[in-house]
């Protein structure tokens, strides 16, 4: 009786340290995406985009809280003419940084919030999108 209750009590454990683990490997996994309305791009472009913001995401010392996109068409065009290619989105996102020093070695400060970070996408011949800035907007 005693080693059937230890077993019990070790794959609980287990389990719990598995999903724990899990999820602070996958800062991305919770996070609520928003598509606004667009004139310029269709919900799967959008969406093309957010991937890339997320794989990239998932580097960062942090929890993704939220990604969105909201139209802007003079900023995207901005931004395309800053990088030479014909189009451009700006997706934003909020998230808070893990304590520690992981954090401010990427330049954030440690156990803090951001908002409306800012992701610049390019691309040319209705190619893949490319990262090709982010920060504080």
């Amino acid at each position: 009786m005693k080693n059937k209750v230890l077993i019990i009590f070790a794959v609980v454990l287990g389990t719990i340290s598995i999903i724990l683990f899990g999820i602070k490997q996958n800062n991305t996994m919770f996070a609520k995406k928003e598509i606004g309305e667009s004139t310029m791009y269709s919900k799967t472009d959008i969406e093309a985009a957010m991937k890339i913001v997320l794989k990239e995401f998932k580097t960062y010392p942090a929890t993704l809280k939220k990604l969105w996109y909201e139209e802007n068409i003079k900023e995207n065009e901005e931004w395309a003419k800053t990088y030479n290619a014909e189009e451009a989105i700006v997706l934003r996102s909020n998230f808070k940084t893990y304590s520690g020093s992981k954090a401010m070695e990427e330049g954030l400060n440690s156990n803090s919030e951001y908002s409306k970070w800012q992701w610049i996408l390019v691309r040319t011949n209705k190619g893949n999108w490319e990262l090709k800035n982010q920060g504080q907007g």
